[in-house]
């Protein structure tokens, strides 16, 4: 039993991080049409996920 629970856990962490980076990726689509220029420098100056690039 607990087996299987730690592989229900496992999958369903994977499943929820596939589909939060599409929606980023969706989010990120509107922006860019939203914005355009100004946020493709925005992108350019700040990682996707792990905060500001030094």
């Amino acid at each position: 039993m607990l087996m299987f629970c730690n592989l229900l856990t496992g999958m369903f962490t994977v499943f929820a991080i596939v589909m939060l980076h599409r929606q980023i990726l969706q989010e990120e689509r509107y922006l860019t049409t939203a914005f355009g220029e100004e946020y493709r420098a925005y992108q350019r100056r700040v990682f996707r996920y792990l905060g500001r690039r030094a």
